[in-house]
């Protein structure tokens, strides 16, 4: 895939966003995060604990993308899909390396066209309301 890397390079900070991770050492959750504190997170993930996530929520769109990181420039990047505010149980998803998803966070950061940088996949992750 071909795309062209964004000029924005700047904080774009806003403090409607925030995140959530648990890196094997720690977690945390809730902790408002701009462009720039999501890749430091985003890179801080360690690949060696299976677990490791990484989730950015924009509170004014209602969008959240989770990262998990396989190994040094591959990562599982998903995307929750919401009805409502609420989670369908439903996802796209796809594999990246880290310059794409770079260029898709400045993107997702500045509220444009963020989601047509990845090719997706469509999945149901959990049957909600279903036993």
């Amino acid at each position: 895939m071909s795309f062209q890397k964004s000029k924005q390079k700047t904080d774009v900070s806003h403090p409607r966003f925030t995140c959530y991770r648990n890196n094997g050492h720690h977690s945390v959750s809730g902790k408002p995060v701009d462009f720039l504190k999501s890749i430091d997170e985003l890179m801080g993930l360690d690949c060696n604990y299976k677990s490791n996530y990484l989730g950015i929520e924009n509170h004014n769109t209602g969008k959240t993308i989770q990262f998990c990181r396989l190994e040094k420039d591959k990562w599982y990047v998903e995307v929750l899909l919401k009805v409502k505010g609420k989670w369908t149980g439903y996802v796209i998803w796809c594999y990246s390396d880290y310059e794409q998803i770079e260029f898709m966070l400045d993107l997702f950061f500045l509220e444009l066209g963020w989601d047509d940088v990845m090719t997706w996949e469509f999945k149901e992750v959990k049957k909600i309301g279903k036993k």
